[in-house]
């Protein structure tokens, strides 16, 4: 699939072309992302120096990973990461990857403690509110709440 090319656009290019074989949506962008996992930088900077020369072990990889993509992997678990609430989370198989609606589940809840409670209880009339994540997978509400909140 990608075996000939060793400059950035012409891997994004193919692989890209070989996700939208494959159906898998936004098929640039994940090439793109793939890419700058394997490389180690964020996904703009790719294009700062593209037609560096790419060596077989990094193209290995991202061939790899992009095979996995085209084989519908979601793409968190391929990367390992994924972003919540601006917030980076360690996602892997066996773990719910969050949706962005769930984005809106914090913020009314955050709404809710701020409105009508104190967080802590320190200097207010209000019972310090306790907030409880039970079976949470991987975390996200909670943590979110607490990053937001504390």
């Amino acid at each position: 699939m990608l075996a000939d090319m060793t400059d950035v656009p012409g891997l994004v290019r193919d692989a890209e072309a070989y996700l939208v074989s494959c159906g898998v949506p936004n098929a640039r962008r994940n090439a793109e992302w793939i890419l700058a996992h394997v490389l180690g930088c964020r996904a703009p900077e790719l294009y700062l120096t593209p037609y560096k020369v790419l060596d077989r072990d990094v193209r290995d990889a991202f061939e790899t990973l992009v095979r996995r993509r085209g084989g519908r992997e979601p793409l968190q678990y391929i990367l390992g990461t994924t972003e919540f609430m601006s917030l980076s989370f360690v996602t892997r198989p066996g773990v719910f990857i969050p949706r962005p609606d769930t984005e809106i589940l914090v913020e009314k809840v955050e709404e809710l403690v701020r409105s009508t409670m104190s967080f802590g209880g320190e200097g207010a009339n209000a019972p310090p509110v306790r907030l409880l994540d039970l079976c949470c997978g991987s975390g996200v509400i909670g943590i979110s709440l607490v990053s937001r909140l504390g």
